[in-house]
């Protein structure tokens, strides 16, 4: 939980249902692994599907926390767990499948640049909404991203949300390399 407050800024470190859930789950996922039985998840697509974000959200966390974890985790294991976290997200900050990610692009490069950028992050990642594209001069002046996250092509100082960077002119080796 701390981990998807510092990457994606939703705090759920205070949801004590969750963290009831979660550790009810982990406790038996834990004895499955250790020996070796899989629940088949049978609402994998679906959740993958109507739950994206929470489902990308738990696997980028579950990657980062791999190396505490003692057995590696299946995918069917993942969407029940993508499940816990989308229900916190929904309870506590509204948000659903039908709210998609909201990103804010700031680039010095023109409007050319910003609809390349924005036309190959929608290929990969649909659950995204573009709202804006600022140049860094408007960017400075904001006191506030309203937007969940700041995809940018230059250096800034972060301000209230996470940021990712990446080159202006995205080619497939740059998506391990930005983050995005």
């Amino acid at each position: 939980m701390q981990y998807i407050n510092d990457s994606y800024n939703y705090d759920l470190r205070n949801d004590e249902k969750l963290k009831r859930d979660l550790t009810t789950h982990l406790a038996t996922l834990l004895t499955r692994l250790q020996f070796n039985i899989n629940i088949p998840n049978p609402l994998l697509d679906d959740i993958k599907q109507y739950y994206s974000f929470a489902y990308d959200v738990t696997l980028d966390a579950l990657r980062s926390a791999s190396t505490l974890l003692p057995y590696p985790i299946s995918e069917d294991e993942l969407g029940y767990l993508a499940v816990h976290i989308g229900v916190s997200l929904e309870c506590n900050y509204g948000t659903s499948h039908h709210r998609p990610t909201e990103v804010l692009i700031i680039t010095d490069s023109g409007n050319s640049t910003v609809r390349v950028i924005e036309t190959k992050i929608m290929r990969e990642f649909p659950q995204l909404k573009f709202n804006r594209a600022l140049s860094l001069q408007e960017y400075k002046v904001l006191e506030n991203i309203d937007e969940d996250f700041v995809i940018t092509t230059i250096r800034l100082a972060e301000k209230n949300k996470p940021m990712v960077k990446i080159a202006p002119f995205l080619l497939p080796i740059n998506w391990s390399k930005s983050g995005v």
